[in-house]
């Protein structure tokens, strides 16, 4: 499957103007974001030695071998291109390489593939994991303290309204690298790379995700929230959104507690199948929240109460 990135023929997400209605220019919010996302010398030592820690921890001795052995190798050989995500390591479990030449249009090109981009042990890494926790928008689960907050109001969801704060706080979250969160920001000005954001009554940023929309396959890569309700609602209303523009599948990595809104684990070559299955398909652009799926009664709801 390859990603057409010839977005500029029809001109970029957001113009050098300001556009109307927005508070910021292309040049003002990059300023912004190289604020948001800059990192001190201590903080990236800091941020390596904990995801170092983090991962020597999840992988054990072997799997901690085994991505060291794969990632000196890859340097040394001064390796190109996109690895064979169906090649991916055993131990530890996903690993194919590190990113060589990271552009927004490699990062796209391999999640197209079925790679993951990751940022460990301080260097982007390519996974392409045993599984995944996927779930067809229309199948989706909202449960019921997320039905309560819902039923409550006093939280707005917006989408593509601040993904610059949204992709930062979740790049804290996951300690991923500067580089990375400007990679994913240019994919926003490209209009693949989308977030919603989640406000309390005052305006204040509670929650937020961001994604890719891969054909008709998005993927999640980052959560962040002050409460984990405010993050499921957030997912519920935008993924309301992801049924009204036509996706036929979400895929939410391996963030902690998808089971609870109906994802499942699929297999890493279904999930091959299902990428080329659905491409062929764009929503390029800025998306927009629709009102009417905001609300707290779920869309078909709400047309057999208005019916």
């Amino acid at each position: 499957m390859t990603i057409d990135m010839r977005t500029r023929q029809f001109g970029r997400l957001f113009s050098e103007g300001r556009e109307a209605g927005a508070p910021m220019s292309l040049g003002e919010r990059r300023q912004r974001r190289a604020r948001l996302f800059a990192e001190t010398k201590l903080q990236v030592c800091a941020r390596v030695a904990i995801s170092t820690a983090i991962a020597l921890r999840r992988m054990g001795v072997r799997g901690a071998l085994g991505a060291l052995d794969c990632l000196v190798r890859d340097r040394a050989i001064g390796a190109v291109g996109l690895p064979d995500p169906a090649c991916a390591r055993a131990h530890p479990a996903g690993l194919c390489g590190a990113v060589a030449g990271a552009s927004a249009e490699t990062i796209m090109e391999g999640y197209a593939r079925g790679l993951h981009a990751g940022s460990n042990f301080g260097l982007l890494t390519w996974w392409s994991p045993p599984s995944r926790m996927t779930v067809a928008p229309e199948a989706f689960v909202t449960p019921a303290p997320v039905r309560a907050l819902l039923e409550t109001g006093g939280l707005s969801v917006t989408l593509d309204r601040d993904f610059d704060a949204v992709v930062a706080a979740c790049g804290k979250r996951k300690r991923l690298s500067g580089r990375l969160l400007h990679l994913y920001a240019g994919l926003h000005e490209m209009g693949f790379a989308h977030s919603f954001e989640v406000r309390d009554p005052v305006g204040k940023l509670v929650a937020g995700g961001f994604g890719l929309a891969i054909g008709r396959v998005y993927v999640t890569l980052g959560l962040w929230a002050e409460r984990p309700d405010q993050a499921g609602l957030g997912l519920a209303i935008f993924n309301r959104h992801l049924v009204r523009l036509g996706f036929a599948l979400h895929d939410g990595l391996d963030a902690p507690g998808l089971g609870d809104f109906g994802f499942s684990p699929m297999a890493r070559e279904d999930y091959f199948e299902a990428l080329i299955a659905h491409s062929g398909f764009s929503r390029l652009g800025r998306w927009q929240a629709a009102p009417e799926l905001c609300g707290a009664r779920e869309p078909a709801e709400a047309l057999l109460a208005a019916a």
